[in-house]
């Protein structure tokens, strides 16, 4: 993505955003690395609602008061086309923010959450989104908390990271994932299941069926 400039308000109102962003990517890292799937996506899309957000102040716009990351990466990937990010991934995770209430979620419901490719398709993100940001005054860049946490090999940032940090991509495919899935049945019960599996395929798909049952609804 090519370096955005800018300057005077719009620049502190973006660092405030980015910080905010910053905090709730490594949160929803450390809840990715624990298996907490669920509560992982759900602060993974609120991460990624900032920092569109973010670009949103850069870009000089109106930031949108919704938390639909669908439709905020759409609208900033006209502005920005090079913005390189999985789409999949974003409508996935904002599918799982729907989690949050689950005495909302209709018959037909259902998702599957892979805690290995999210975590990496989360990093990703975020190495894109981050990698237009230069902020400095006119004597020196600016160093944000995010920069101090890489300069100091900070765990909760680097560790298990291969874009910030130096893990092997294809060393976290191989290794153990935590899953998730969930499908709400016509009577409105629920039904779930979490289980680990091994050398999970890195394909970038997301949106994945869950808990496929003969005769209940398709994917709503």
């Amino acid at each position: 993505m090519s370096t955005i400039h800018n300057e005077g308000d719009n620049a502190r109102l973006a660092l405030k955003w980015l910080s905010w962003a910053d905090y709730d990517y490594v949160a929803a890292r450390l809840l990715l690395r624990r298996g907490l799937l669920v509560q992982g996506a759900a602060l993974a899309n609120t991460a990624l609602e900032k920092y569109f957000k973010t670009l949103f102040v850069l870009l000089g716009k109106e930031i949108p008061h919704n938390h639909d990351i669908t439709m905020l990466y759409q609208q900033i990937a006209k502005e920005i086309p090079r913005l390189d990010l999985n789409e999949e991934f974003v409508q996935m995770l904002f599918k799982a923010y729907k989690l949050r209430y689950p005495d909302e979620l209709i018959p037909g419901f259902n998702i599957a959450l892979s805690g290995v490719p999210m975590l990496v398709e989360l990093d990703r993100s975020v190495f894109e989104i981050r990698k237009g940001f230069v902020f400095r005054t006119t004597e020196k860049i600016i160093t944000t908390i995010f920069d101090t946490w890489k300069e100091k090999s900070v765990e909760d940032l680097v560790g298990g990271n291969c874009y910030f940090g130096s893990a092997s991509r294809e060393d976290l495919f191989n290794g153990t994932s935590m899953n998730y899935e969930i499908r709400v049945l016509n009577d409105g019960s629920f039904l779930e299941a979490t289980y680990s599996s091994v050398n999970t395929p890195d394909n970038g798909k997301f949106i994945i069926e869950g808990l496929k049952l003969s005769g209940e609804n398709k994917n709503p």
